[in-house]
């Protein structure tokens, strides 16, 4: 399970002592919410069984269909106003009337022509990245 990517964050040093993670000066961790999610990043080097290093390690790449026209969400605003019309509403591609959706951020759906496909590459324990960025956006009839 991953943190709200737009809830405020903090980094905290730390390094590892007698085998517990301690504040890079020594001192404890400061007392968390039971339950708090976060990302401890450390060099894969540093951690002793190779087995779990490989298994946070692992990279490899899913082919996501063979080029043509997709859908993309982008911001209402960012529409240029010759082409709103064109932008279609989540209700309007998923058919649905749920009122947490309308609630959300003012997004819209564009088509785009892709270039290439699209590749998502997995990286180990990382958040998966989808390449390549590169559309050509199919404007209105």
């Amino acid at each position: 399970m991953r943190r709200d990517r737009y809830e405020k964050t903090v980094m905290i040093p730390v390094k590892v002592e007698a085998g517990k993670i301690v504040m890079l000066d020594g001192a404890p961790l400061p007392r968390m919410l039971q339950g708090a999610i976060g990302d401890l990043v450390m060099s894969a080097s540093s951690i002793l069984n190779s087995d779990v290093a490989a298994a946070l390690s692992q990279s490899g790449s899913v082919k996501l269909g063979g080029g043509g026209t997709i859908y993309a969400t982008v911001s209402a605003k960012g529409i240029p106003p010759e082409l709103r019309s064109s932008a279609k509403s989540f209700d309007e591609i998923v058919r649905t009337n749920s009122p947490i959706v309308q609630s959300q951020m003012d997004l819209r759906f564009v088509e785009v022509q892709l270039l290439e496909p699209l590749v998502l590459r997995l990286r180990g324990s990382k958040p998966a990245k989808l390449e390549p960025t590169h559309f050509i956006s199919v404007p209105p009839v």
